[in-house]
């Protein structure tokens, strides 16, 4: 019997270890264990990069209360109120804001606002005694004065606006909207991308905050 030397042993060992390497059994030989398969990986889905959530901002302080409106008051504030009809551009600057409580009306310049609904306040008439001239985003038409104090405080760089359209956040950070709600609008964080974080509230009353397509918004910097 021929006793095989080491080296033909690593030459059969090394012929053995390409064949298997290859794929492709020998005639006789030994079949590779395990050919190694490769798969080209898929593409992972790109979306916009979203910036981290912006930390918390403090609350403002409430404003004061506005002095008691006497018929003086009334009929001067009544004037103002049609002058600035008839002299603002047919498109005056304008903010979105929210009731924080009931109050009534005492004089037909001035109007009622309920718990929650929102109002839009004409920028450039809040008067030094704590009121400001604004109109019902649900009832055209209900125009009026009303005090300053009733209106719900947001921090520095935050505003309600408008949603104009449904949008379904497909992931975690962003959020999702019905067309016609309002939402907090973090005006600082708009991203060249077209994001903003905001903060949804739900029937619960309870607030998400997230990234949502500024596209979505009724967006307006100079309100």
């Amino acid at each position: 019997a021929h006793a095989e030397s080491p080296g033909e042993a690593a030459e059969a060992n090394a012929g053995e270890e390409r064949v298997q390497a290859n794929g492709t059994p020998v005639a006789n030989g030994p079949s590779p264990s395990h050919a190694a398969e490769v798969r080209t990986p898929s593409p992972a889905p790109v979306s916009p990069p979203l910036p981290a959530s912006p930390k918390k901002q403090p609350s403002r302080e409430a404003s004061p209360s506005p002095e008691p409106m006497t018929a003086a008051d009334a009929a001067e504030l009544k004037a103002a109120a049609q002058e600035v009809v008839a002299t603002s551009t047919p498109q005056p600057r304008k903010r979105i804001e929210r009731v924080s409580q009931f109050w009534a009306a005492s004089e037909s310049s001035q109007m009622s606002v309920r718990e929650k609904e929102f109002v839009q306040v004409w920028s450039s008439t809040e008067t030094a005694n704590g009121w400001v001239y604004g109109e019902s985003c649900d009832e055209p038409g209900r125009v009026g004065w009303l005090p300053v104090w009733v209106l719900q405080k947001l921090p520095d760089g935050q505003r309600w606006m408008r949603a104009i359209q449904d949008w379904t956040g497909a992931e975690d950070p962003m959020v999702s909207v019905k067309g016609d709600s309002m939402v907090i609008v973090w005006t600082m964080t708009r991203t060249p991308e077209g994001w903003s974080y905001v903060e949804v509230e739900s029937e619960n009353g309870e607030f998400k905050g997230g990234w949502l397509p500024v596209f979505c918004l009724t967006w307006a910097d100079d309100q």
